[in-house]
This record gives structure tokens, sequence and C-alpha cells, in this order.
């Protein structure tokens, strides 16, 4: 009897020490790509971490906005939604301001090309397919975001444009685009913009 107690302790014992081996290893492969690429990856999905970066990564978004984010589960629940692989371009005189909503949406499928002016968007537009266009409106270094609509309508037809701003000027634009400022605004026009494509 104690011959068989002595084995399954040691059976148990060797299945925690390859468990915690492997989340070593795990953690340690992500170290490595850290430090390989000097920001921590946002596409691994080990367990659904994917999903509980996004939800961390928006959380930031607010707070950077000196907004107050909705509870976890509420967010978790609306990133869950979005979820899939979306061509996005973003136009933004400083992507820096918008990186944590970026790489939020990066962590859940969406692959994203920036440009910092209308000129830039014009040349990707001019050789890229976007599921979806995200702007700006005021710009120090050139011409409104809103030339981003004629720009779009002129290079990608009838590609929808969601303007993200730090100060609404009103729920639309006069061509009828939404105007958002909070995370959640811009989630929920993503996800209702995006639901076009699942209709076809």
């Amino acid at each position: 009897m104690e011959r068989i107690g002595n084995f399954l302790a040691s059976g148990i014992r060797d299945t925690l020490v390859e468990s915690a081996f492997s989340a070593v290893l795990t953690v340690l492969l992500i170290l490595i790509a850290a430090a390989l690429f000097g920001r921590w990856p946002n596409r691994v999905s080990v367990a659904g971490m994917n999903l509980e970066f996004a939800t961390r990564k928006t959380v930031e978004a607010y707070s950077a906005r000196s907004q107050s984010p909705p509870s976890r589960q509420t967010l978790t629940r609306s990133l869950q939604r979005l979820r899939g692989n979306w061509n996005v371009l973003w136009v933004d005189d400083h992507p820096e301001w918008v990186r944590n909503e970026m790489e939020a949406l990066s962590a859940i499928g969406f692959d994203f090309r920036m440009a910092r002016n209308n000129q830039v968007a014009t040349e990707i537009l001019e050789t890229h397919f976007f599921h979806l266009i995200i702007s700006d409106i005021g710009r120090s270094n050139g011409p409104s975001g809103l030339e981003t609509e004629d720009i779009a309508f002129d290079h990608a037809g009838r590609v929808p444009i969601i303007f993200y701003v730090g100060q609404s000027i009103g729920p639309k634009t006069p061509r009828g685009n939404a105007v958002v400022t909070s995370p959640k605004a811009l989630f929920d026009q993503i996800q209702q913009a995006l639901s076009s494509y699942d209709a076809v």
C-alpha cells in the first residue's frame, strides 16, 4: 500500500513539475519576443491572452483620454464582438495618441496601415483594400481630416469612415459619417460599420 501511495505521489509531482515547466517556458518565450521586438507582442494568443491584452489596452486608452472605462466585463464583451480579420486604414497626424486603441484592436485580429496625412492616405488607398477608415479631424501638419471623406470616395468607393477625435464637432460630419470621442463609441461604430460586410 505504501508503494502505491509513493507511486501516486510521484506521478502527481511529475505532472506538477511538467505544468510548471510549460508555464515558465511560455513566459520565457513571451519575454524573449518582447526583448526582440522592443514591446509586448499584441497577437499572442495563449488561453485568451489576446483578449485580456486588448481589454488592458482599452482601459489605458480611456485613461489617456481622461475618461472612466466601463467594467472589464463590458469591455471584454465589446471586444469579443469585434474579433475578426479586418484591414483598416488609420489616418492621424499623432498616431501615438491612439496607440492603445490600435494595439487593443490589433490583438483581436485587426490589421492596420497608418497614414499621418491625407497625401499618404491617398497613396495607400491607391494600392490597398480596406474594410474601414478611421481618421482624426484637426491636423497640425496639413489639410483637415474631413478631406479624408473625398479621398476615400475617390479611391475606395463607399468604404465606411469613422472620425475619432478629442473634441466632438457633432455626432456626424456633413456627409453623414460618425464622429466619436470615446473608445466605447469607437468600438460601437466599428461594429456597426463592419456589420455591413456580414450582410453581404
